[in-house]
């Protein structure tokens, strides 16, 4: 029995989300967002750790698991870390950043609240 003439429509429009996923992750967005964050680093006097795009079964288990099926609400395909030294120096990377781009979310691993 074949899906109804509506089904079939939506079936071509509607993206596959782990292609979806692929996609994103294969394009250059990586490169350039390790070279703007290893920039920063420099420019506050930290230092840079860039971490791995997040793996398509990472993605794949948050969007299924904790965002009800919503891909846009991954936030974190590409990452990278600036080290600080001191909370002076995180301070002032913080607002450095602050300035330079347009942050949805900080996550502070040192509160203990």
């Amino acid at each position: 029995m074949s899906p109804p003439p509506a089904c079939k429509k939506r079936q071509g429009i509607l993206p596959n989300m782990a292609d979806t996923v692929k996609a994103v992750m294969s394009s250059s967005i990586h490169e350039w967002y390790q070279e703007v964050v290893q920039n920063w680093a420099l420019l506050v006097q930290c230092d840079h750790k860039a971490a791995p795009l997040k793996k398509v079964e990472r993605v794949m288990q948050k969007v299924n698991r904790s965002y009800d099926g919503n891909v846009s609400r991954v936030l974190d395909f590409v990452r990278s870390s600036i080290v600080a030294h001191s909370a002076l120096q995180a301070q002032q990377a913080l607002a450095f950043v602050l300035e330079q781009a347009n942050v949805f979310t900080i996550k502070n691993r040192y509160n203990l609240e």
